[in-house]
């Protein structure tokens, strides 16, 4: 993975031991900013787009100062925690309070500003316990809208389904918005056939409309082994957008992994598992520059 290209980085944090003391740190590069995906998204320069980084990589070097020690989504690697629920999140964005606030589908709605700054928003319990906007500051009058799965790990034969309830949401009056289902394997999405119970299918993946309270069925078809994947799953993503797909006017996701029954059965894994994969410990914990997903969106029809 290089630096300051799409798909890459642009910054990381990590740790190293002086005097037996582990000391975090974070490195930074600037990295001129990609170009915006639709009209409605201000360009930002170069000092924007590396105080926003900064602003990513410091908290996390604070809050997190030995991955993944700090504060992150439960993973078992280190706590025995086994929420598979979050290895969807761990796969596609990261599961540390910045991370979990990136935005990949090119709306920058990730940026906010500290008196002359544009800096990153960042992860709150509190107000993801509460169903409400995670990430703050939180824009004034907003009503936050998702679709969440049910359950968003899966243990399914190579060639085989599954099928779960999406639950869409809303933290206050909105319009009906869109839904749709998406194969986000990296590096390639062609793990996942995906399709929705009254949806219709379009060249971005089947969709539907929804609105607050609405309960639909997505069913998900591993088509090919993704264990010799670094994540060894298939990763799906429910995404909510309103506005013009030529032009949302806001976007939100929650993802979803699929790992075949060979390699749960390898991995030591049943339908409610542990995990025996352990991230290398040391490993720099990475600001992705750019991702396939920024184009999601895009597609659209």
């Amino acid at each position: 993975m290089g630096s300051c290209i799409e798909g890459g980085f642009d910054g990381y944090h990590n740790y190293l031991t002086v005097n037996h003391q582990p000391v975090a740190y974070a490195v930074i590069m600037e990295c001129a900013p990609l170009p915006p995906l639709f009209p409605s998204v201000p360009p930002i320069d170069l000092l924007q787009n590396t105080t926003i980084t900064t602003s990513h990589e410091v908290f996390e070097a604070s809050s997190d100062p030995i991955p993944p020690s700090g504060f992150a989504l439960d993973l078992d690697y280190l706590t025995n925690v086994n929420n598979l629920n979050n290895y969807g999140w761990n796969d596609i964005v990261g599961t540390e309070a910045a991370d979990l606030c990136v935005d990949p589908l090119g709306l920058e709605q990730d940026e906010t500003t500290d008196g002359p700054y544009t800096v990153q928003r960042i992860w709150s319990n509190a107000r993801a316990a509460a169903g409400i906007d995670p990430c703050v500051p939180a824009p004034a009058g907003e009503a936050y809208f998702n679709a969440a799965p049910k359950t968003a790990f899966f243990v399914v034969d190579v060639g085989g389904s599954v099928t779960f309830e999406v639950d869409a949401f809303s933290s206050g009056p909105i319009s009906d918005w869109t839904l749709i289902a998406q194969d986000w394997t990296e590096p390639n999405p062609v793990y996942l056939q995906l399709s929705i119970a009254g949806g219709e299918n379009t060249d971005a993946g089947p969709q539907i409309q929804v609105h607050n309270g609405s309960r639909i069925e997505v069913t998900a078809t591993l088509l090919a082994d993704p264990g010799s994947l670094p994540t060894f799953e298939a990763d799906g993503s429910i995404i909510s957008f309103s506005g013009d797909p030529d032009n949302p006017t806001a976007a939100h996701y929650w993802p979803f992994a699929v790992i075949s029954t060979a390699d749960a059965a390898d991995a030591g894994l049943q339908q409610v598992p542990g995990r025996t994969r352990v991230p290398a410990r040391g490993a720099p914990h990475v600001h992705r520059y750019g991702s396939q997903q920024r184009r999601a969106l895009a597609r659209a029809p």
